[in-house]
């Protein structure tokens, strides 16, 4: 009645699904800092039920849809989640696209499903407010998730730091290694006191709920340190100046194209003056050119008609029988050059009219195409005003703004939710102060105790004289000190093999571990001695198959162990370094280079 993990798969739109193999097998994920091998832990733990989204790692951007497929009390089961989207849909079979047949969905509730499946809907546990509750799926998670902090925490094994947990987290804890649960246990309180103390605790958590609403509303994460806010906080102001430089180059830029805009207004109001000056004097010229013509037609009728009079000389007028005057031939003669100098001198005129009026359509024809271009420099000058204004949207000033106001604005309800947080503990404290409950846990922490010394041996920590679990702390002790009060190297590996141990128990006991672990992170601060490392002599040869005598250290003897391990839970390492060639083909091994020219760079 056990987990095994088979695949993970990581998608998002347009973008490249990105999937680790697990096959239910013992895994060991290898890779140099900034390869996304955290990432891996925390997509598993969102996919069963996390609330927190895997933190972005830079490459992650964009991806949203989280799939993981198990094997769970010999069936196969698919997890979709998309945070995008808010899905949340578990599926009969093993599928790898975001929509699986909809008749395969089974259920949306993963805590519910996976509470049922295991069969313990039934027990029940000592909650963080001192009551009894059902067992939930983030409990059993606790034993079987391991990252790199808390795998090198200085905290106890159920940290005290996290009082009000620490109660629940015992009574688990005593589950998973007796399969007894704590629904008879008497946890009574003074009513008077209970009901003082649960009213503050629910105007607390109303308060909570309130905050955690806001986050919500204003899309910002959580889980975000300080640090990370203020380190986002940064960014925001560098972003923000630079945007104000642009702004300023940008206004810059406007207040050039403007004066240009005026000048090119200007000039063109001038050039559309001259047009129309010359466009009156076309206009002027072509009606003057006409009253020519006219004066020459009526010139030539007079020539004419004094011609007609020269036929009548001597003759009497046929009115009145008096003799008709007619002018000599020197007044006709004068008359009839008077008359063909102004004929000729309005030619004259005409033509330098004909010549004069081309030559100023001409020039019209020049003033026109220079309007034209005045026309279309002042189009462009407006276009290009248009485009530097886009670029310098005061609206994203405005957003950048408003995002750094809500981030000053979560240090500040960060740091009230941790008040909260602290006040909530404090008064369960004094709540459950009077709870003493008593579990006989000795042959479940005597088998564990050996079993650690066991492996802590076989992974070449030596010196441990005896080694058991406290009572009181419910985890380790080592030579008459607990196990916090080594140094990070030593205290990892014990911590490992204190959740190897839980979970071999458990699943011997068929009680309720998950079974399976994810640790992140066991010996990457772990130093062997610089001097005392015991050389290996023909029999530790042979077992460890290297292929030289060599000096063994602890990582090659933990790797040993861990490509020949065969209990019953499924156990995935994260480390740093590399084990020896050898060990990476005899296990299921993710090696993640570091390096886009060689193999796989990182998970992403």
């Amino acid at each position: 009645m056990n987990i095994k993990l088979i695949k993970l798969s990581v998608q998002g739109q347009n973008k490249e699904s990105k999937e680790i193999n697990f096959n239910e097998k013992n895994t060991l994920i290898q890779g140099s800092s900034d390869t996304g091998k955290s990432y891996i832990l925390s997509a598993i733990y969102y996919c069963l039920g996390g609330t927190d989204i895997p933190k972005n790692v830079g490459y992650s951007a964009g991806y949203t849809t989280f799939i993981l497929t198990l094997r769970l009390n010999n069936e196969i089961y698919t997890i979709v989640r998309d945070y995008a989207f808010s899905i949340t849909n578990i599926y009969s079979g093993e599928h790898y696209v975001i929509d699986p047949p909809f008749e395969n969905l089974i259920s949306k509730k993963i805590n519910e499903f996976f509470i049922n499946t295991l069969n313990l809907n039934n027990f029940k546990i000592v909650t963080k407010s001192g009551k009894l509750g059902n067992i939930t799926l983030s409990n059993l998670k606790y034993f079987s998730f391991f990252d790199e902090d808390k795998t090198l925490s200085s905290d106890f094994f159920l940290p005290k730091k996290e009082n009000n947990k620490l109660l629940e987290r015992q009574s688990l804890f005593s589950f998973l290694l007796t399969g007894q649960d704590d629904k008879n246990l008497d946890l009574s309180t003074p009513k008077d006191e209970k009901l003082r103390i649960d009213g503050k605790i629910s105007v607390y958590n109303a308060e909570l709920e309130m905050l955690n609403d806001w986050y919500s509303i204003n899309n910002i994460d959580k889980s975000l340190t300080i640090d990370d806010i203020s380190e986002k906080i940064s960014f925001l102001d560098t972003e923000l100046e630079a945007k104000l430089d642009i702004k300023i180059v940008n206004q810059n830029i406007i207040n050039k194209l403007n004066s240009e805009l005026k000048s090119l207004r200007i000039e063109l109001n001038k050039n559309q003056n001259t047009i129309d000056k010359i466009n009156d004097n076309i206009a002027n010229f072509e009606l003057l050119d006409e009253k020519y013509n006219s004066d020459k037609e009526r010139l030539i009728s007079i020539l004419n008609t004094h011609l007609i009079f020269e036929q009548f000389a001597d003759h009497t007028c046929p009115l009145c029988d008096s003799i008709m005057q007619v002018d000599t031939a020197e007044e006709r003669e004068k008359f009839v050059k008077g008359i063909e100098f102004e004929i000729s001198k309005i030619s004259t005129l005409q033509s330098e009219l004909k010549t004069l009026i081309p030559e100023l359509k001409n020039e019209l024809s020049f003033y026109n195409e220079h309007n034209q271009q005045l026309n279309n420099k002042i189009e462009n000058n407006i276009k290009s005003q248009f485009e530097v204004k886009e670029r310098s949207d005061l609206n994203d000033f405005i957003n950048l703004t408003q995002k750094k106001n809500l981030l000053e604005s979560s240090i500040n309800f960060s740091n009230r939710i941790s008040a909260i947080n602290k006040l909530i503990d404090e008064n369960i404290s004094v709540k459950n102060k009077n709870i003493k409950v008593v579990r006989n846990l000795s042959t479940p922490f005597d088998s564990i105790s050996k079993r650690c010394k066991s492996l802590l041996l076989g992974w070449g920590i030596s010196n441990i004289n005896n080694l058991y679990i406290s009572d009181q702390e419910m985890d380790l002790i080592i030579n008459q000190r607990q196990r916090i009060s080594f140094g990070k190297g030593k205290r990892a590996l014990f911590l490992t093999a204190f959740a190897i141990s839980i979970m071999e128990y458990s699943l011997d006991k068929d009680i309720g571990h998950l079974g399976f672990l994810i640790i992140d992170s066991p010996l990457v601060t772990h130093k062997d001695p610089k001097y005392g490392l015991k050389t290996i002599n023909d029999e530790e040869h042979r077992k460890l198959e290297l292929d030289n005598y060599t000096e063994i250290t602890v990582a090659q003897k933990f790797y040993h162990w861990l490509v020949k391990y065969k209990g019953k839970g499924q156990v995935i390492i994260i480390e740093n370094d590399a084990p020896e060639e050898k060990y990476k083909t005899m296990i299921n091994f993710i090696e993640f280079t570091g390096n886009d020219m060689i193999g796989r760079a990182g998970f992403f």
